[in-house]
């Protein structure tokens, strides 16, 4: 399930889409999550807060929208599916990470060059970060630190381009608690993963992120959703079709997947801090 960016273009999305589709056999859905019923704080923050940032009530969080949609498009509990999401989507689906109960797991969360980020840290700033940008806030004291461990035990992966370090971008999220993440989107993500690195590692618990930085992309979902990169992206099974297409698609692949090791190997220790906008 592909969850579209600010511009609204969930039939682009999934137009963006159908090559992969064809190519691994899989079902495309797109939901539109219109701007009239579905504003940045409903659909980026996901209703999670009000606007003196106190808590609202479960039922009124736009994560609940998943479930429902899941029950509507998979023809039984155990069909496996991906949750996908580019810029204000991603905003979304890092809320439904980080707050959301699924009944069945997907087999990733894929979160794709967001404004901001769920940081996986409990109270408020300066020792911690409150919803919606961090845990902190939003669960009863009792399970706060199971609710932080199920989030970092889940299977998301955090996905950017190299290229997206755009400070400028007037679409980027200026609050100062996104400030806070790092002053684009790369720096945003790179903090995020290495803060979940050294919390998991402190709770002494799983960590099943990935974090995922893919050269020669900017801010384009188009980009990542070409099969050449998406499949590894995504974590999706190796299409069978042995066609000439199919073998031009996994040498891009593979070149990606090399370049994105290096990468990622570098990015993903502590301390790391990305390039400066030249």
């Amino acid at each position: 399930m592909l969850f579209h960016g600010n511009s609204a273009n969930a039939a682009a999305l999934r137009d963006f889409a159908i090559p992969l589709s064809e190519l691994c056999g899989l079902t495309i859905a797109a939901p539109l999550f219109d701007k009239d019923r579905f504003p940045p704080t409903v659909y980026q923050r996901a209703n999670i807060t009000d606007k003196r940032h106190h808590p609202r009530p479960e039922k009124r969080w736009t994560t609940r929208l998943v479930e429902p949609l899941l029950h509507l498009l998979r023809p039984t509990d155990t069909t496996p599916y991906w949750l996908w999401g580019f810029s204000a989507g991603a905003q979304f689906l890092s809320r439904v990470a980080a707050f959301q109960d699924l009944v069945s797991a997907p087999q990733r969360i894929v979160i794709v060059s967001p404004s901001s980020h769920v940081l996986p840290i409990t109270g408020r700033f300066p020792a911690g970060e409150a919803a919606p940008y961090g845990l902190g806030s939003i669960f009863p004291k009792g399970i706060e630190q199971a609710r932080q461990i199920r989030y970092l035990e889940r299977p998301i992966t955090l996905c950017v381009g190299l290229d997206d370090r755009e400070v400028t971008d007037p679409s980027l999220t200026r609050s100062a608690a996104a400030q806070r993440q790092g002053p684009d989107r790369l720096s945003r993500a790179t903090k995020t993963y290495n803060l979940g690195a050294m919390t998991a590692l402190r709770l002494r618990c799983a960590f099943n992120w990935q974090i995922k930085i893919v050269p020669g992309v900017d801010h384009s979902a188009q980009a990542m959703l070409d099969p050449s990169r998406a499949i590894q992206i995504i974590d999706l099974p190796e299409p069978d079709d042995a066609s000439s297409d199919n073998r031009l698609h996994r040498a891009g692949q593979n070149q990606a997947s090399a370049d994105q090791d290096r990468f990622s190997d570098r990015i993903s220790r502590p301390g790391f801090r990305s390039r400066p906008q030249s």
